[in-house]
């Protein structure tokens, strides 16, 4: 527990039909939060996300340019390490839900808009790491 750089944060409603897909391929109650810290599912967010940046600019980058710029940053923050340790979390919290009927007539809840939670940082100081030696 040696001193440590503060997290940050960026946080974002989003609606895009991949990140919910994402959300229901790793989630079994689709009203519940959803905690990402493994490596295998960092990695496979990172595709999501890569895909839709290259949905987007395809698309027409000026079109989506504040959604695009959200994206790519947080590209860039899944990016900035290995995937190891604990420099990263993903929380996905389900804020909008809606009944789709199925063809075989049932009504089963699915999210159509999540918040978006990425945190990153807090990473041992000098201070901490002097700490963590003299403490063994």
């Amino acid at each position: 527990h040696g001193d440590r750089t503060p997290k940050q944060k960026l946080k974002g409603n989003l609606d895009d039909k991949h990140i919910i897909r994402y959300f229901h391929n790793h989630t079994k109650k689709v009203k519940k939060d959803l905690k990402i810290k493994a490596k295998k599912d960092m990695v496979e967010f990172l595709k999501t996300v890569k895909t839709i940046i290259s949905d987007m600019e395809a698309d027409g980058a000026e079109k989506h340019r504040q959604e695009l710029n959200r994206a790519r940053h947080i590209r860039d923050i899944l990016t900035r390490w290995k995937f190891s340790g604990l420099n990263r979390k993903l929380q996905m919290k389900p804020r909008k839900w809606i009944e789709e009927e199925t063809p075989d007539g049932k009504k089963p809840t699915k999210c159509s808009e999540l918040q978006l939670i990425v945190k990153w940082g807090g990473d041992l100081t000098k201070l901490g790491e002097k700490q963590a030696v003299r403490l063994g």
